[in-house]
């Protein structure tokens, strides 16, 4: 089964079960989670992470938040997929592989 998609280089999407986009924007200090099916888009600017489906934000979490519940975080302007894999999270950096919409 295949992980994810990127669709016209500019929106990647993930039918795994559970599996959700993490990302930090160039000026928040938080941490945005996405559901992965809705897919993520990223915007000039500041680099940002939308949603790919209605363009909505993402649900914001500090990094403690993140670190206890998929043992990592991304940096600033930084867009991972992570993945449930059994005994943990598979995370993939997912924010260099998608061009600006």
């Amino acid at each position: 089964m295949k992980q994810y998609r990127i669709e016209a280089k500019k929106r990647c999407f993930s039918d795994v079960p559970g599996a959700v986009f993490v990302s930090q924007s160039t000026g928040d200090r938080g941490m945005y989670v996405w559901d992965a099916k809705k897919g993520l888009v990223k915007f000039k600017g500041c680099v940002e992470f939308m949603d790919a489906t209605d363009y909505g934000y993402g649900k914001n979490f500090n990094v403690t938040a993140i670190k206890k519940k998929y043992y990592d975080f991304p940096n600033r302007e930084e867009a991972w997929l992570v993945l449930p894999d059994g005994t943990g999270y598979l995370w993939i950096r997912i924010d260099d592989q998608i061009e600006f919409s």
